[in-house]
């Protein structure tokens, strides 16, 4: 760097001499484009709670990467005794520097973890997903049913496609107290669970347990009962920081009530059928001011009958689920398509970030061949040992990015895109070869020169 150059001597630069280090501070000159990569992420990224959690992940990793690096080149040296020359000496050049050689590994380790990340993502998690619809989904919602439209519109259905669906009631309301307490919304710091406390709240009531739904803590009500209880969502509870238990108060209209969480449901809202955060005891409200909700799937050439529909109940709001889905089908291939591109520029920037990283201890690799072939060692037991060196880096960096792919996709998968994920070890297979080849084609590109040049001049290269 030109902090480097400033210190150096011009005897030293008509010798040709290299000073090493750059003082007791030198390393604080590479906080400067860490900085700068950390300020450039949070020009992109709204959260910098996001930016400072990916920093510090990058960081772990590394360090993680760094002493598993360590413990492997041991385990190898232990193991070595009584190996051949080949194998020895590529070894050797690894365990002689074991900071350099870890750096080295992990930072290929960390740059191939991103390419099959981002294969991961760009393939099993979104097919996951997508997955997660059933096929018979309903493709039609209908709201703001009146009570007095009900009827009508269940004969409709009856006659036009043989079968009425079914309706859920629905209410609107505002939380207005939990365990007694108004809440404040600057004490959520997520804004949808803000939302919910400034912003109308949803809800609906059922004498059992709706399709889709599974209690994961406390118990369903008995049928008939009239006692001021509440269910609730867990993705609505969780933000909220309320349990079985607590108490939350709901205003509906001039009503206010005050329930008891008795129980805590998962939804599996990918069903795309009538679900609610909050639900209670038919009884506790069915009285105040609702609509109705209802779903059904139809069949393209039963959808023109809904012009009808409409017709008949205007103030029916029809909603196109199937439209939506396939907006959000092609926004999801846009997404695919722009991961490809992002796949094949991180696949070229690594390769030359791989490339730099094995040029760091070129210099030294070059020294050692020359000597080797000042000994005697001929041409073919040079590249033995030379590949040897590549495919320990290859090996132990492929382990460590596919391994480090598979957890960091089962994260996104469960705390992100919240879907199940079954591990795929095929990120674990691909990663070994994909590393053998990258590694060992940038690699045999730098040490050309040294393997086929005199040793004379490899020397002479080196000291002078």
């Amino acid at each position: 760097s030109f902090f480097t150059l400033a210190r150096i001597a011009p005897i030293e630069v008509l010798r040709s001499t290299e000073k090493a280090g750059g003082g007791r501070f030198f390393w604080l000159i590479y906080l400067i484009p860490i900085g700068g990569l950390i300020g450039l992420t949070l020009t992109q990224v709204a959260s910098p709670l996001l930016v400072l959690f990916l920093a510090g992940g990058i960081a772990l990793s590394l360090i993680v990467m760094m002493a598993l690096s360590v413990g492997v080149l041991i385990a190898m040296k232990s193991l070595s005794d009584g190996a051949g020359v080949s194998w020895r000496f590529g070894l050797g050049r690894l365990i002689r520097n074991k900071t350099a050689s870890t750096f080295q590994i992990s930072t290929i380790g960390l740059g191939l973890s991103i390419l099959i990340l981002l294969s991961v993502v760009r393939g099993q998690l979104f097919d996951a997903w997508e997955s997660r619809t059933p096929d018979d989904a309903p493709n039609f919602f209908f709201a703001n049913i009146q009570p007095i439209e009900r009827e009508g519109m269940a004969r409709f259905f009856r006659e036009q496609f043989n079968g009425a669906p079914a309706f859920t009631p629905m209410a609107t309301g505002r939380l207005v107290a939990i365990n007694g307490a108004t809440p404040v919304a600057e004490d959520y710091p997520d804004p949808r669970t803000s939302s919910r406390i400034d912003g109308n709240l949803n809800f609906s009531w059922a004498s059992s347990i709706p399709p889709g739904n599974e209690i994961v803590a406390g118990h369903w009500w008995e049928p008939g009962s009239s006692e001021p209880v509440v269910s609730l969502a867990a993705r609505w509870a969780e933000p909220l920081r309320v349990d079985v238990g607590d108490t939350i108060s709901v205003r509906s209209g001039a009503q206010v009530i005050e329930a008891r969480i008795i129980n805590i449901r998962e939804v599996q809202w990918e069903s795309l059928t009538p679900n609610f955060f909050v639900l209670f005891p038919p009884a506790v409200l069915e009285d105040a001011p609702h609509t109705y909700l209802s779903a059904a799937r139809l069949e393209s050439e039963d959808q023109k009958k809904l012009i009808e529909l409409n017709r008949l109940f205007p103030t029916i709001n029809i909603i196109d689920v199937g439209a939506i889905l396939a907006q959000v089908r092609r926004v999801l291939d846009l997404v695919s398509l722009a991961l490809n591109l992002v796949f094949a520029f991180t696949l070229a920037a690594g390769g030359a970030v791989l490339f730099s990283v094995m040029q760091t201890n070129q210099e030294s690799r070059i020294r050692d061949v020359a000597m080797l072939k000042v000994l005697g060692c001929d041409r073919r037991r040079i590249r033995r040992a030379l590949n040897f060196e590549f495919l320990t880096i290859a090996i132990i960096a492929g382990a460590l990015a596919g391994t480090t792919a598979l957890l960091t996709g089962q994260w996104l998968a469960e705390r992100v895109f919240e879907i199940p994920y079954a591990t795929n070890y095929r990120e674990l297979i691909y990663a070994f070869p994909t590393s053998v080849i990258i590694v060992w084609l940038v690699s045999v590109l730098g040490v050309r020169r040294a393997e086929y040049a005199p040793p004379q001049a490899l020397l002479k290269d080196v000291t002078t």
